[in-house]
């Protein structure tokens, strides 16, 4: 049920989201183009006993740029805490190769299912033509330390670059 609302909100677009992830009237958000949406879920029972969501979408600024979109990124715990928080990360398809994973300032440090969920834009630029990214989401402790298990990491579906 929360990722189906994910993917809705990811289908339709936030464009009332700002980098410092503060609310905005559709006025002020960024002159952004629609992008293809996403929802991604890790699963129970990896290092952690929760799992973390996220949903949002990706908004291409020509071969070398994108945003990725976090409507709502969040650590969902089943009881009580388990010390991890959710990350949002990407990894990007250059040339005949991919990026290192890399991580972005969009997350949900607050605690476990409090009702607090962090969300935001990042953009990325590079040097060479970017044919794809895909969003991976991270449940783990800490914001360096996400050497977890393959159980708390999600990965999207490669969003292809159109302007390749």
């Amino acid at each position: 049920m929360r990722i189906a609302s994910l993917l809705v909100a990811g289908a339709i677009g936030v464009s009332g989201l700002v980098a410092a992830g503060t609310a905005a009237t559709a006025a002020d958000g960024p002159d952004v183009p629609e992008g293809p949406g996403f929802a991604i879920k890790s699963q129970n029972g990896g290092e952690f006993a929760g799992h973390a969501e996220a949903g949002g979408r990706i908004a291409w600024h020509g071969a070398k740029s994108f945003t990725i979109h976090v409507a709502r990124v969040a650590d969902i715990c089943l009881s009580g805490g388990d010390g991890a928080g959710a990350y949002i990360w990407y990894q990007t398809r250059l040339g005949n190769g991919f990026s290192d994973w890399k991580r972005t300032p969009i997350a949900d440090t607050s605690g476990c299912s409090d009702g607090d969920v962090g969300h935001g834009d990042y953009r990325v630029y590079s040097n060479e033509t970017i044919g794809a990214v895909r969003v991976i989401l991270r449940e783990c402790e800490g914001k360096d330390g996400c050497n977890t298990s393959p159980n708390d990491n999600a990965k999207t579906d490669w969003k292809w670059n159109p302007n390749r």
